[in-house]
């Protein structure tokens, strides 16, 4: 006797692939989604965590202007160097149409005298997107110079603009009569000849080609030596 053998015809087949296919499309999916947002995660995690560092370092050696180890010099380390003509601290005229920069002095090694690696500053780049650290030279208070590792003066870069893009820093003098106005509503001149209690620090950054993933960090930076704004 013959016994017939029944197995799935071919329309059943095709349509058990189709389900398959649909079930393992969305399974991928769903991973390359959750791949993404981690690498957004993270990249947004890095983007803070650089971003809080450079505004940390930048906090800590402004604060330190206009210190001296003795009275015989004070005539050199009691300035903020700016210009008088414009903010930013400096004129964007200086380097580039989104320029904003600053240069201080203070007494590094506490010997009371002026050394030529004891004018400091930083500067932007709105060209290049890139926040600069001065390196070197007491000659000159300016922001002019060379980037990299060689010129009179020196500017190192503080971000890697192919990962992440400065596109905002503004130094504002903070009004005593105003010190909680952090961020100022408007960006306050520093005053020639007046010592300079605070600054304002405003830093914008976001992940290059990313503009949806700006970040804006905004300090007050109070000065202990209240350099003068020459």
């Amino acid at each position: 006797m013959l016994i017939r053998q029944k197995g799935f015809s071919i329309l059943e087949i095709m349509v058990a692939l189709a389900i398959g296919m649909v079930l393992l499309l969305g399974v991928t999916t769903y991973l390359l989604t959750n791949l993404r947002t981690s690498r957004d995660v993270l990249s947004q995690a890095r983007l803070n965590q650089d971003m809080r560092t450079i505004m940390d370092l930048m906090t800590r050696d402004i604060r330190r202007a206009g210190y001296y180890g003795s009275s015989s010099d004070t005539a050199n380390f009691s300035q903020l160097f700016r210009s008088t003509t414009s903010n930013p601290v400096y004129s964007a005229s200086d380097l580039d149409s989104n320029g904003a920069c600053i240069v201080y002095r203070y007494d590094r090694d506490s010997n009371g005298a002026l050394g030529a690696d004891e004018t400091f500053g930083f500067w932007y780049s709105g060209s290049g997107r890139t926040l600069y650290l001065r390196q070197s030279s007491a000659t000159g208070t300016t922001c002019s110079g060379s980037t990299g590792v060689s010129g009179s003066v020196n500017w190192l870069a503080l971000n890697d603009s192919t990962q992440i893009e400065i596109t905002r820093i503004q130094f504002c003098y903070v009004d005593p009569a105003a010190p909680d106005d952090i961020p100022p509503t408007t960006c306050n001149a520093f005053p020639t000849g007046v010592a300079t209690q605070a600054i304002a620090m405003i830093l914008q950054a976001r992940l290059t080609g990313k503009p949806d993933s700006t970040l804006t960090l905004q300090q007050r930076i109070q000065l202990r030596n209240q350099p003068t704004a020459s």
